[in-house]
């Protein structure tokens, strides 16, 4: 609350008048935890592999969106970057600074040879008294099925691909493991195991696999609940999104450039339906594989 504001926090929040912005983001060694959320942007508590020259203060860089400066932190690493440029949101101006840092960050981190992440992000609005940030919701602690199971050797490459997806930040990383769980099964074991099952005169029950309803789904992507999966991963995922991120090759004859900001929120949004198709598949897959076993 401040004694000379005459707005509304509505209208504070949904300006779009251009202004400046000061964007500032934390560098570290390793990949940002998702346990915590300390959003404080202190050049302390960033780091990296890259020490800076003995004589070095700061260093500037300009460019045509706006200034970046290079902060040290008492250890004489890269920590802390900070960026000004005008924007008419605070979504404008995050990509501004990623788009404008990005290529600066891969490349150092080439000339290097060391990893390099940027663990924070925040976008500070003056003009609105508002400071925005990015962060991933921290999983829930979950209390697995106790009782006795049964692993499938056929599912073992599909439960590491999963996993190996839940680990990863890289929203094409992560999108390509949950496609090729899909693909896999699809392309490979759902054809052998009715093979299998048909020469031992075994009989499976056919499911229906669709997309299932899921709260957050319902406002992102209203229109996939209850489609045949096979149908999306066929018309949605492998034209529009697998074949970019697998030949790194877009629509247009372009390269697909896993640094840009865009880029990273197209795919993004497509985890959330990928995933739940992921695991729908898999879930139809093990019945299939127990009434194989009996």
């Amino acid at each position: 609350i401040f004694r000379s504001e005459t707005r509304s926090d509505q209208e504070r929040l949904r300006d779009s008048t251009p202004r400046e912005f000061e964007v500032t983001a934390l560098l570290s060694r390793s990949p940002p935890s998702t346990d915590s959320f300390n959003l404080s942007v202190e050049t302390e508590r960033g780091g990296s592999y890259i020490s800076a020259h003995p004589d070095a203060v700061k260093t500037l860089i300009k460019c045509p969106e706006g200034t970046l400066e290079l902060m040290h932190n008492s250890k004489r690493e890269l920590a802390s970057l900070h960026f000004k440029c005008s924007a008419a949101s605070p979504a404008e101006a995050r990509r501004l600074f990623l788009d404008t840092v990005s290529p600066f960050v891969d490349h150092i981190s080439y000339l290097g040879n060391v990893p390099l992440h940027i663990a924070l992000v925040e976008c500070n609005d003056p003009n609105n008294h508002l400071r925005t940030y990015n962060y991933i919701n921290p999983h829930p602690q979950i209390i697995v099925n106790p009782h006795e199971a049964t692993l499938y050797k056929r599912l073992l490459p599909i439960y590491a691909l999963y996993r190996e997806a839940k680990n990863t930040q890289s929203p094409f990383y992560k999108f390509l493991c949950y496609y090729k769980v899909l693909e896999g099964i699809y392309n490979h074991l759902r054809p052998e195991i009715f093979t299998n099952a048909k020469s031992s005169g075994i009989s499976l029950a056919r499911e229906k696999e669709t997309v299932p309803e899921h709260d957050e789904l319902r406002t992102t992507h209203p229109g996939l609940i209850g489609k045949p999966i096979k149908d999306v991963f066929d018309s949605r995922f492998t034209p529009a999104f697998r074949n970019e991120v697998a030949h790194y090759l877009l629509s247009d004859g372009g390269v697909l450039n896993v640094s840009e900001a865009q880029a990273a929120e197209r795919f993004g949004t497509e985890l959330l339906p990928i995933e739940l198709c992921a695991r729908a598949v898999i879930a139809v897959q093990e019945r299939y594989e127990s009434q194989s076993a009996q």
